[in-house]
């Protein structure tokens, strides 16, 4: 609320108040109660009016505030009526100047008081409460203000919002001040977190706040997103800490629906790897289009019980039947068994190892579980004449490094290969960097280390990675399988590389903590421990082999041309692996894939 509304809302209460101390003053008031009574009522609704009027300006919104209002004008009409019998025999002998302290006390009472309850006395907490700042003075933060009023945890000491039309108003009697007056107010009232109110922000801009806030060592808590909270699934009071999406900032595109439907809506489905973090997240995904049949399948009987007891709650009366499926991609038989068994029209073949340190310590297994559980599932497809194939790969295929990567390219080979075939199978490949939240990614170690007091650790300075969300990632691969029309490699946009290390420097800060860049000095200072490259990691990963590369009809789907092999060339190349594998010649495998993986060269370490 700006100045001059404060001025204007004090100067009309001020001279209603003025004219009943003339009314005292001329004796006609005690005269006649009925007339006191009326001048006492006409008072106090004026005070309410102002109560109510800088509950509008103040974006004051709840329960609460119209008990304030209440309370305010009970204060102000028993107040003042007081005043009025101490002072109104004194009104006959005095003149309007003389009778000023009565005049001040009659208006102070009725008037400040009410003030007192109004503007912020619930919100001042405890003494051993932790002070807060709201960041965002809109909608959101007054809610969120409203909701503090209640938790005596928190003690609300202001509002940041660079909007301003809002600046140097007030909600609940807290200033609002812009951005640059936040190292002010963090220092001058002990600042220990700082609640994002801003949940319409689009993905760049919150970036930019966050960035900022992470020059403060503050906890940095954020309220759900917009749709969630006009979805009804959260409110705003529901806080949360802040996570890695938030510090990406990636703008994500909603998903094109005919594009979603397409390969899924009133087809049987199989997602294979379907326990995993991708495999599952697209089964996930594929049930909102409501498949004829969702068939799930993977090696781990635990992670095949969670997700499909996760997809079971998740049905709601869809008409999906949901069929687990356990057992080996590499097993012929029974991969060949599961096809029979369903008419399936689109397979999403997420089954893979991808763990680089585990697969570059367990070359043979890695290499055939990736390769040969592509080949046979690819062909069981085919012979089924499924009508779509996709196959999700990895930005570590471009140029590996690790046999992880090189068994993935081989991979996307195949499937090259098998789509330059006859029949009715639309195979594709689509390949994208990390995802965030998998089994395998950092962010989940980064937070975990945190929480336990450091250090974080990190494999090297300069390293940078791809990101992207899970559920993001997953309708992509949908979209990119039903763009396709046989042997295409869809690169998802990944947007720009993340530099690791500034990445596990803002978790730290964020969580409200230090980094540690010398000998410890307090509990709040996590040390970052670089540990060294791991076998067959790489620096930074690329997405392209080739270069060439074009648009499709998604925003975020770029379509590769890259070299590929024929199908006999391919036939070989498996019954080589065969020999290999059961003869357990690691060296041999490693040759193999040297010859045939471009870029790929055994990393030294081994």
């Amino acid at each position: 609320m700006r100045v001059n509304s404060l001025f204007w809302s004090d100067f009309v209460l001020s001279l209603l108040a003025m004219v009943a101390i003339v009314a005292l003053v001329d004796g006609w008031i005690m005269s006649d109660w009925s007339a006191a009574t009326a001048l006492l009522i006409l008072i106090n609704t004026s005070v309410v009016a102002g109560l109510l009027s800088l509950l509008k300006d103040w974006q004051v919104s709840s329960d609460r505030s119209l008990m304030m209002v209440i309370m305010g004008a009970l204060t102000a009409f028993g107040g003042s009526f007081i005043v009025f019998l101490v002072f109104g025999s004194l009104a006959s002998n005095y003149g309007v100047f003389e009778y000023l302290p009565g005049y001040l006390m009659i208006f102070g009472i009725a008037y400040f008081a009410s003030r007192f309850w109004t503007l912020g006395f619930f919100i001042t907490g405890r003494s051993n409460s932790i002070p807060i700042i709201s960041y965002g003075a809109g909608s959101a933060g007054t809610t969120l203000a409203g909701a503090l009023l209640s938790n005596t945890g928190y003690r609300l000491v202001g509002f940041v919002d660079d909007d301003p039309k809002k600046r140097r108003g007030r909600i609940f009697g807290k200033k609002i001040s812009p951005s640059s007056e936040l190292a002010r107010l963090i220092k001058r009232h002990h600042v220990k977190e700082i609640f994002l109110a801003m949940p319409s922000l689009a993905a760049p801009d919150r970036k930019i706040v966050i960035e900022r806030l992470a020059d403060y060592s503050v906890v940095v808590k954020t309220i759900p997103g917009l749709t969630d909270i006009l979805s009804g699934k959260h409110s705003v009071s529901e806080l949360k800490p802040l996570n890695i999406y938030d510090l990406l900032g990636r703008e994500s595109v909603d998903p094109i629906p005919h594009l979603m439907e397409q390969c899924i809506q009133g087809k049987v489905v199989l997602v294979t790897g379907a326990g995993g973090s991708i495999g599952s997240e697209i089964a996930r995904q594929a049930l909102k289009v409501v498949p004829k049949q969702l068939i799930l399948l993977d090696v781990s009987e635990a992670a095949l019980y969670t997700i499909e007891q996760d997809l079971q709650s998740r049905l709601n009366g869809v008409d999906t039947e949901i069929v687990p499926a356990l057992g080996s991609v590499t097993d012929a038989n029974f991969i060949a068994d599961v096809f029979s068994k369903y008419a399936i029209d689109t397979v999403y073949h997420a089954a893979a190892y991808k763990h680089v340190p585990l697969v570059e310590q367990n070359i043979i297994t890695g290499v055939y579980n990736n390769v040969m559980g592509t080949w046979v599932t690819l062909n069981a497809a085919a012979d089924a004449n499924v009508s779509h194939f996709v196959l999700i790969s990895t930005d570590k295929a471009v140029r590996p490094t690790n046999f992880m990567g090189a068994s993935k390219r081989v991979a996307e080979l195949l499937v090259q290969a098998r789509a330059s075939c006859e029949g009715p199978l639309c195979a594709s490949i689509v390949r994208f960097g990390n995802v965030l939240g998998s089994s395998g990614s950092v962010v989940p170690l980064f937070q975990r280390q945190i929480d336990a007091g450091g250090p974080v650790t990190l494999t090297h300075r300069a390293i940078t990675r791809y990101f992207m969300t899970i559920p993001e990632a997953s309708q992509l691969v949908i979209q990119a399988g039903a763009l396709a029309k046989g042997g295409e490699i869809f690169v998802l946009d990944m947007g720009e590389p993340v530099e690791i290390m500034t990445l596990a420097e803002k978790m730290i800060i964020l969580s409200g903590k230090h980094v540690r860049h010398a000998p410890a000095r307090s509990q709040d200072e996590i040390e970052i421990k670089v540990t060294g490259l791991r076998p067959g990691e790489k620096l930074y990963e690329e997405l392209l082999i080739s270069g060439n590369v074009s648009g499709s009809e998604h925003p975020k789907i770029q379509v590769a041309v890259e070299k590929f092999m024929t199908q006999s060339e391919v036939e070989k190349l498996i019954d080589q692996l065969d020999a290999l594998s059961t003869s357990r010649d690691e060296r041999g495998i490693s040759g193999m894939l040297m010859r045939i993986v471009e870029g790929f060269a055994r990393p030294a370490s081994n």
